[in-house]
């Protein structure tokens, strides 16, 4: 079993990956930092800045390649971050709070405000879901 304390409670997303690592985003200010790290030794792996992940409620992707998926919610928008922290796809969508890859390569993303869940194929939605209810996380199967 492994912790991790912060003093500021500021985790807003957070993930163990199939390496064993860890991966997190937490809220700096206006800006949010991505670390990878291994939990065993504490030594982080990368890190990066992005926009601020204000929504509590949520879930990021982390690639095989590297690469990071995130919805920024305030900023009307979901990103795919390379391992350098570059902004590489942008998907203007309303209130993004979770988005995942699926097996096809399109994006899975959830919409907390708007309670629909989305499929995207680059920046093209092919297919939405309108909830009855609060929608948090949409996962791949």
């Amino acid at each position: 079993v492994w912790s991790m304390q912060r003093p500021n409670q500021d985790i807003m997303r957070a993930k163990k990956l199939p390496t064993g690592e860890v991966a997190f985003i937490t809220n700096l200010g206006g800006n949010a930092v991505f670390t990878r790290m291994d939990p065993r030794t504490q030594k982080v792996n990368k890190t990066f800045n992005m926009l601020q992940v204000t929504m509590l409620f949520g879930n990021m992707d982390v690639l095989k390649n590297g690469n990071v998926l995130v919805g920024h919610y305030n900023n009307q928008r979901a990103v795919e971050y390379n391992q350098d922290g570059q902004q590489i796809t942008t998907i203007n969508v309303n209130w993004p709070n979770s988005i995942v890859r699926l097996p096809n390569g399109n994006n899975l993303i959830t919409s907390y405000n708007q309670r629909q869940i989305y499929e995207y194929n680059g920046n093209n939605q092919i297919w939405s879901y309108q909830a009855d209810g609060l929608v948090f996380v949409a996962r791949r199967r």
